[in-house]
């Protein structure tokens, strides 16, 4: 469908406690060229710093709005290397259809931003993402903990 396009670059799950990590650097200029094998960018996990590398030679293009100090999610297109003469035009369709699937899919709330492993959890939990206004990232384990809560908050009342 995207003929221009040469490969994605997708954030790997890099973390088991997380999904989400701070994207610390972008080490390619946007649109600029790139080489199999060349630090594209640099992610921070809770535990460690990694390298993302460009799987292809061509040119560069990340995500609209991407810049350094954003959190970036597992399985997250960060960026598509594409055809040296490929256009903004050509590619930028393929950047629409990823932000109406993810937008989708977790919410952002007022201050906090769920993990898709959260988002799964509080369908199944049947919780609404109000109590988690103003967390920052909330995690399926935040979402245990609050469920936990409330569950012995119950019990606990006469």
């Amino acid at each position: 469908m995207y003929p221009d396009i040469i490969a994605e670059i997708v954030v790997e799950h890099l973390d088991p406690n997380s999904d989400q990590y701070h994207l610390l650097s972008l080490c390619v200029a946007d649109h600029g060229m790139t080489t199999v094998g060349a630090t594209i960018a640099i992610i921070e996990t809770t535990k460690t710093v990694f390298e993302v590398e460009s799987p292809a030679d061509g040119r560069l293009f990340f995500a609209p709005g991407l810049e350094t100090a954003t959190v970036v999610q597992a399985g997250q297109l960060l960026a598509v290397v594409a055809r040296p003469e490929a256009t903004d035009e050509q590619i930028l369709p393929r950047w629409s259809s990823e932000r109406r699937s993810t937008e989708a899919e977790d919410p952002l709330v007022q201050g906090a931003t769920f993990s898709k492993a959260a988002s799964r959890r509080m369908r199944a939990l049947g919780l609404p993402p109000e109590p988690f206004v103003g967390r920052g990232l909330v995690t399926a384990s935040d979402v245990q903990a609050y469920f936990d809560e409330q569950s012995n908050k119950k019990r606990q009342k006469p």
